[in-house]
């Protein structure tokens, strides 16, 4: 078990590390990989509200809301008060990453094929189903 939980960390670190460099390399602020899933879902559903992110990342208000602050610091993305309701503040990407989301999908597609090299279609559809029972046990009160 010990073994396992070694070998997560040290692909999360891989992982982190290449995305922090792939944005140092490209002038951008360096951001985190928790970071990143945050600009894919505001590239991918422009609008949405820190709640939904908080529920699709299952993550706490604090950790939200710090790195919706450095994604802004950053000019990756900007702040809108919803027209309805002026509680609401809709997040939106900002021309900048805009302008990079192209290089981002397709770094993202590239450390997608090293991370599967060498694997069948049927154990990538295995591996991804074992990456959902995971996450549900990781979301599990025992």
């Amino acid at each position: 078990m010990e073994e396992l939980i070694r070998k997560i960390m040290a692909i999360s670190r891989i992982m982190g590390a290449k995305n922090f460099g792939f944005f140092k390399d490209k002038g951008y602020k360096p951001i985190g990989i928790g970071q990143i899933a945050i600009l894919r879902m505001v590239l991918d559903d422009p609008g949405l509200v820190a709640d939904d992110i908080r529920k699709a990342l299952e993550l706490d208000k604090a950790t939200v809301a710090i790195a919706i602050k450095h994604l802004m610091i950053a000019g990756l993305i900007r702040r809108e008060v919803d027209e309805d309701d002026h509680r609401k503040k809709r997040l939106y990407a900002t021309d900048k990453l805009n302008a990079a989301s192209l290089e981002i999908e397709n770094e993202i597609r590239s450390q997608i094929k090293k991370i599967t090299y060498g694997f069948s279609e049927r154990d990538i559809e295995e591996f991804g189903q074992y990456l959902d029972r995971i996450r549900e046990n990781m979301s599990r009160e025992i």
